[in-house]
């Protein structure tokens, strides 16, 4: 349940909010929000709450009130720790105070609330930053706030600034799907010009003037890549001569920042395509940008399921546009070890592939990475990464249910649940936590009711090794009836493969979907399997 908290009137966000189809508490009255968390009979502290949006308008704040409000909110983020809070910093537009020199200017109001907030958020695990004035700035001032409509309703936020803010929470909470990988285009896009008239030296790209645009646009581009997005480039050029600009100029993004690079003359579309390949990943998880709108749009005819960003008109925009690049499509609320060294990891998956080919039979390749997989029961620490696995896998995946991080929580707590995490690495490097089971067990009976695993794992035995580890614990603690319950979906079919190669026995269908009966694997593997 996503809960609302505000000083100003919130009829219309109610409106809005009820559309995204998540359960939503805003009590009903104005400027209610301080009683709500100091009252400890207020719903607030009753419901089940998992999500707190505390959305401030600076203009209601003075000294005293900003005392109080620090203090009811750090109490009530320490009694409700089940609950994350997203408190908003505040705008105050300027007001002519004469000159009073005691009077506190509207941006050192703002900057002793953040100052507040931001203590706040370090001292508490479930309190984060809700950047409102940030919005408002990046949109406009005019456009986000109207006084008619504060003196006609009490809420002084236009109906386009409310779409903004749901758009955020919407994002904070994981509501869209994050893309996984960023191909760019090269000429007049990671810098002006096209390398193959002007060559290298003849390029626009500096840290001063005009080529300063496409240089701050790099940098914006690596923080993306800090966050865990994948990059690749996508190029219609010589590939010796597109790499020389690399090699020879200084710009912020160096060759090995791309996990691939295409740099030839076939078809954008049909090199995204291999692209996708290359990285085991949908075509839906990848974001295209190129400065030709013809290239864009032969992208778009030819793999509909891609998004293809809007590149814009003038470049002195680029760095705003790699910021909206970060929101609209890769932003991340909290970032795990497997997204800072998600390129490190897909490097050398594409290292694995190239070893593939020189083998004939797959069991010799597969025997050759000598595997290691690591099993555990799942952990308060393990939360963040089964639900980033719950939230993005697709392919190999057997029920495709997604669960929020408070029902993940749940389940390491509630005694009829079991969680099994496994990291693996081999002879190439860690390929991180990529495969997790949920088991649900009553009685002597055992149902593996979620099972997935990162699509850049798949055809390496690591799931079949997982499985036969996870039902020989389960034998240990004397359950016998184990099965595995699939769900079919139109990305998922190769989890029904897997248990057909598995040698699971169907034991048919019911209103969720197929189950099967599964039994521990006895026979030569090629992973070695320890269990923690």
């Amino acid at each position: 349940m996503i809960a609302v908290l505000s000083n100003i009137g919130t009829d219309s966000l109610k409106i809005r909010l009820t559309k995204t189809k998540k359960e939503l508490y805003i009590p009903d009255g104005y400027n209610v929000w301080l009683s709500e968390i100091s009252d400890l009979s207020s719903e607030f502290y009753n419901l089940p709450i998992s999500d707190c949006f505390v959305l401030l308008h600076g203009s209601a704040f003075d000294k005293e009130l900003y005392e109080i409000s620090a203090k009811y909110l750090e109490t009530a983020i320490s009694r409700r720790s089940d609950c994350r809070f997203y408190i908003s910093d505040i705008d105050i537009p300027f007001e002519y105070s004469g000159n009073d020199k005691n009077t506190l200017l509207p941006v050192a109001q703002e900057y002793e609330w953040y100052l507040f907030i931001s203590k706040i958020c370090k001292e508490f695990q479930n309190a984060r930053i809700f950047q409102l004035k940030e919005l408002i700035t990046a949109a406009g001032r005019d456009k986000c706030i109207s006084a008619k409509l504060n003196y006609i309703s009490g809420n002084p936020f236009t109906p386009m600034f409310e779409k903004i803010i749901i758009s955020e929470i919407e994002r904070e909470i994981s509501m869209i799907a994050r893309k996984k990988c960023l191909v760019l285009d090269m000429d007049n896009t990671l810098w002006g010009g096209v390398i193959g008239e002007v060559g290298y030296n003849g390029i626009l790209l500096a840290e001063t003037g005009i080529g300063a645009a496409y240089y701050d646009f790099q940098k914006k581009i690596k923080l993306l890549k800090e966050t865990g997005t994948v990059l690749a480039i996508c190029s219609k050029n010589n590939e010796e001569d597109a790499l020389l600009a690399f090699d020879n100029r200084s710009m912020f993004l160096k060759r090995d920042d791309f996990v691939i690079i295409k740099a030839n003359w076939k078809s954008k579309s049909e090199n995204i395509k291999q692209i996708a390949e290359e990285l085991n990943i949908g075509l839906d998880s990848i974001v295209f940008v190129d400065d030709n709108r013809i290239e864009r749009e032969e992208v778009k005819i030819n793999i509909p399921a891609i998004c293809v960003a809007d590149f814009p008109n003038d470049i002195s925009g680029l760095p705003k546009f790699a910021d909206e690049l970060y929101r609209n499509y890769f932003y991340v609320a909290e970032l795990t070890a497997e997204d800072k060294n998600k390129t490190r990891l897909y490097a050398e998956n594409i290292k694995r592939d190239i070893t593939r080919s020189e083998f004939n039979r797959l069991d010799d390749f597969v025997e050759s990475l000598k595997i290691e997989l690591i099993i555990r029961k799942a952990c308060q620490n393990d939360v963040n990464r089964i639900y980033q696995l719950v939230t993005k896998t697709n392919q190999f995946n057997s029920t495709v249910q997604r669960y929020s991080e408070d029902e993940i929580e749940g389940f390491l707590n509630e005694p009829a649940f079991q969680t099994y995490v496994g990291r693996a690495s081999d002879k190439f490097g860690g390929y991180g936590d990529i495969i997790i089971a949920l088991v649900r067990t009553d009685g002597g009976n055992a149902k593996i009711e979620t099972f997935l695993m990162s699509c850049r794992a798949m055809g390496r035995s690591i799931e079949s090794a997982f499985l036969s580890e996870i039902v020989r614990q389960l034998n240990i603690q004397g359950y016998q009836n184990i099965t595995f319950a699939y769900i079919p979906t139109k990305k998922n079919a190769v989890c029904r493969e897997f248990l057909r190669k598995y040698g699971a026995e169907s034991l048919g269908s019911d209103e969720f979907g197929e189950l099967y009966s599964v039994k521990a694997l006895f026979e030569k593997k090629y992973v070695e399997v320890k269990f923690e």
